[in-house]
């Protein structure tokens, strides 16, 4: 990877846009332009228009000029992870027996009852790991276990229900501040510069997380410093590669402008892994997310584009490791 710095120049005057001029993952300064006028159009917190690159040697894909100070607070005001975690209940026969599973897979303690349902879903569940990527393949409890980038806290909330000593990090205090009247220790990634977290944690997790930072690489390394040996890692991130991106353009989902600030290919992240030094454990095509990520995609396109994207639709490829919608990582060190 080159070193250097990733801005080339200083802040565009007045706007609180930097330029970037090299891709975030495998560091190489070929990137082109691809997507020009990316719009927030899921969350509309920031009404300009923005332009996404492509790294010619990795084909992630890079913001530039992408935003800091308040104009990136802002771009936050009314995200998804501001609103108070949800407790559903199952309610169907195949929901109590996933709950079972899950109770019994990543708790300390099951009863019978839910080892025996656990067994019987597990016996016709045609694949748990999708239901394992579901809650990140977290080990079974007691486990330590970061959160980096926790939001509302919604994983923590369960994970310590279930036996595991929890610890989040974010970047939003008002989305820290839904979690810390749970007692959970949630930290703003401003405050963590001088913790000792060598080697700590058993399980560490970057939910959609890794597109929003700065320096994806230089996290990763440093979440590496802290994951225990034989420890692992949860990732998911969009795929810079999915077949939705040639489906829909600068409308979708994936995108998110101006909160992404780069999407990895899985040849980028694969190598931002490696460099850190995990090693990739498993690799997952996760069940339902090209529909609900198409759904919101086809439904932000105006009218007279849907139908073009319908017959897009009816010919896209299927889903493999290359164009997902996402790319869902297991590590480990």
């Amino acid at each position: 990877m080159q070193s250097g710095s990733i801005l080339s120049n200083s802040a565009l005057q007045g706007e609180e846009l930097e330029e970037v001029d090299r891709c975030l993952f495998c560091g190489q300064d070929e990137i082109v332009p691809e997507l020009e006028g990316v719009r927030d159009h899921f969350f509309k917190c920031d009404g300009g228009e923005f332009s996404l690159h492509r790294c010619e040697n990795c084909r992630s894909l890079v913001l530039s000029p992408r935003p800091f100070g308040q104009r990136l607070k802002d771009a936050y005001s009314s995200y998804y992870t501001h609103s108070t975690p949800a407790d559903v209940k199952p309610s169907t026969f195949k929901g109590r027996l996933k709950d079972a599973y899950i109770r019994d897979r990543f708790g300390s303690a099951a009863s019978l009852i839910q080892k025996a349902g656990s067994a019987l879903y597990a016996l016709l569940a045609p694949d748990t790991d999708q239901t394992d990527a579901y809650l990140r393949f977290t080990p079974a409890a007691p486990a330590r276990i970061l959160d980096f980038g926790c939001g509302n806290g919604e994983y923590l909330l369960r994970m310590k229900g279930f036996g595991h000593d929890v610890t989040g990090v974010d970047f939003d205090d008002q989305a820290l501040d839904q979690l810390r009247p749970s007692g959970i220790a949630a930290y703003s990634a401003d405050d963590i510069d001088e913790v000792d977290w060598e080697q700590s944690f058993d399980h560490v997790t970057l939910s959609h997380v890794i597109e929003h930072v700065p320096a994806p690489s230089d996290l990763l390394k440093r979440l590496y410093s802290w994951t225990r040996p034989g420890g692992t890692l949860f990732l998911e991130v969009p795929n810079a590669l999915a077949t939705g991106l040639s489906v829909f353009g600068t409308y979708w989902r994936g995108l998110e402008a101006p909160r992404h600030f780069s999407l990895p290919s899985p040849d980028g992240l694969t190598r931002s892994l490696e460099e850190a030094g995990y090693s990739i454990e498993k690799r997952i095509v996760r069940q339902g997310v090209r529909e609900w990520v198409w759904n919101d995609s086809l439904a932000a396109l105006p009218k007279a584009k849907q139908e073009a994207a319908r017959e897009k639709i009816q010919s896209a490829p299927a889903q493999d490791h290359f164009n997902a919608e996402f790319l869902t990582f297991l590590c480990r060190r």
